[in-house]
This record gives structure tokens, sequence and C-alpha cells, in this order.
């Protein structure tokens, strides 16, 4: 998906739940002129108190911004024909045999 943040359960196309919710999140409200690193949050000058949910919204965007997160293809194994596939990852984590192997 879109969502870098989305999490794909073990059915396809199922969606994962957070590990948790931080229920003041909603209520609590951030001040986002009084710190210099705070401000880049804003949309406009003007703008100095957030509710926590939009402040949340605004610290994904901007690590998507910082981070490139809607590019994960730097996280994908390319096959033996240079074409990125999960397959690779897979073969990969199915075992541990040989990394665990006895050295006597």
């Amino acid at each position: 998906g879109d969502d870098p943040f989305a999490l794909e359960g073990p059915e396809e196309g199922k969606t994962l739940q957070a590990a948790w919710v931080d229920e003041h999140d909603e209520t609590i409200e951030v001040n986002v002129a009084a710190k210099g690193r705070l401000r880049k949050l804003r949309k406009d000058e003007d703008e100095t108190m957030l509710s926590g949910d939009v402040y949340v919204q605004r610290l994904r965007d901007q690590f998507k911004k910082i981070h490139q997160a809607n590019d994960d293809s730097w996280a994908t194994i390319p096959n033996e024909g240079g074409e990125a596939t999960d397959e690779g990852a897979k073969q990969l984590l199915a075992t541990t045999r040989g990394l665990l192997a006895s050295s006597s």
C-alpha cells in the first residue's frame, strides 16, 4: 500500500492494528511554535497549537518527506534475473539450520 506505516498480516490484504494506541494523543495539544525543531511541522506561521492526532500525522508526513519512505524498493531482494521478488527473502528466512550448525 501507499502507507509505509501500515502493517500487512499473514493473510493477503489484512491490515494489523497498531501495537498500542495512546488515548492521550486525542486530548493532548502541542505547541509547535515554542521550539525551533517543531516549527517545521506548521502549515503556516500563525499556527501555534496542534491537537495530538494532527501532531502525530504531521510527524509521520515529515518522516516520509525526510526519509522518502514512499520508496521501499531498497528493502526488496532482487532475484537472479535482477528483478525484485519477495521469494528470495522467504528462502533466506525459511531456515536457520546453516546459521546454527555446530562448529565441532
